[in-house]
């Protein structure tokens, strides 16, 4: 849509194909390992990909590009291994954490409006080179209100910023 002019920028999660699109990267993250508090975990500051690989991991459904960086950071093969179930939001995936289904992955931007405010869950930091997630806007490269994208730009970082306090 913003090749096409349809819409003036977006918002993507890197690596994404934006052949012929400027790219302009504004927030880098890591993700954390949601688990239950009761879990053996618990005391655990740092999780390794091999301790995630081998929990029953809840992921986004196919396609989605957040799924994809989850399976790119823990070296997950292309096809996730058998024991992950899926889910269409991160809510619904918290929702199954909860529940008692498995464990998930998300990105740190997410940790205080999904996990914050529930004493059950527990995050832990993946222990692997970060970050672990790039975040940029996307423009045309002969878009003429760079002011304003470069306006939205500093919005976002400061909000994320404030976020992660």
């Amino acid at each position: 849509m913003v090749k096409k002019g349809d819409i003036d920028t977006a918002i993507l999660a890197l690596p994404f194909p934006c052949d012929g699109l400027l790219q302009m990267e504004f927030w880098q993250e890591d993700f954390y390992w949601i688990t239950l508090k009761d879990d053996k975990n618990t005391q655990q500051k740092i999780a390794s990909k091999e301790e995630i690989k081998q929990s029953k991991l809840l992921l986004l459904k196919d396609g989605h590009c957040l799924r994809d960086n989850i399976l790119e950071v823990c070296k997950l093969s292309e096809t996730a291994p058998s024991n992950t179930l899926g889910a269409t939001s991160l809510n619904t995936l918290i929702q199954m954490v909860l529940g008692k289904l498995g464990t998930t992955l998300i990105p740190e931007m997410a940790l205080d409006p999904l996990i914050a405010q529930n004493p059950l869950l527990n995050a832990i930091h993946i222990d692997e080179p970060g970050p672990h997630r790039r975040i940029a806007f996307v423009i045309r490269p002969n878009y003429t209100r760079m002011t304003s994208i470069e306006a939205l730009m500093e919005l976002c970082e400061t909000a994320l910023q404030e976020s992660a306090k």
